[in-house]
């Protein structure tokens, strides 16, 4: 599947039309924000080759298949969800099977970022934080954007 079609596919409706972004829920913006953050971690962390290796496992994968955005604190708490300090590429076994594989996320994090800014970040996580619309539709068009000057790099 091309990266065109994978878009495509994910943006449209059960009735085939693509819904515009601004006419679109709080829940659906969460998902569209999810899945355009997901691919530029995934293409940034990528090799020209469109390889990219594990952060728990080290296996090397292409970004686009059997790798998963990884989140070290989980999701629910919105203050680091969409912080890229809280994320790696994970394949799909160690996402999913082996629960994330919290441990050796926490060391690539650190190894990546340092104990301090790691520390900061599980206190941050915590911390109640507001997303509205208005920031989800912000952060789909700036990743959106930054994914189409990533793209690139794979044509």
């Amino acid at each position: 599947m091309s990266f065109k079609s994978y878009l495509k596919k994910k943006n449209t409706l059960k009735s085939g039309k693509r819904k515009n972004i601004d006419e679109m829920n709080f829940h659906e913006l969460i998902k569209v924000c999810d899945r355009e953050f997901s691919l530029y971690v995934r293409m940034n962390a990528a090799e020209e080759n469109g390889l990219v290796k594990c952060c728990t496992c080290e296996r090397i994968k292409k970004w686009n298949e059997g790798i998963d955005l990884g989140h070290y604190i989980n999701r629910h708490y919105y203050a680091v969800r969409f912080d890229e300090r809280n994320t790696g590429p994970q394949c799909k076994w160690c996402n999913s099977f082996r629960e994330g594989e919290k441990h050796l996320f926490k060391k690539y994090l650190v190894e990546k970022y340092g104990d301090w800014e790691i520390g900061k970040m599980e206190l941050i996580a915590h911390e109640t934080k507001t997303i509205n619309k208005e920031w989800l539709i912000y952060h789909i068009n700036f990743y959106r954007k930054k994914n189409k000057e990533l793209k690139e790099k794979f044509l």
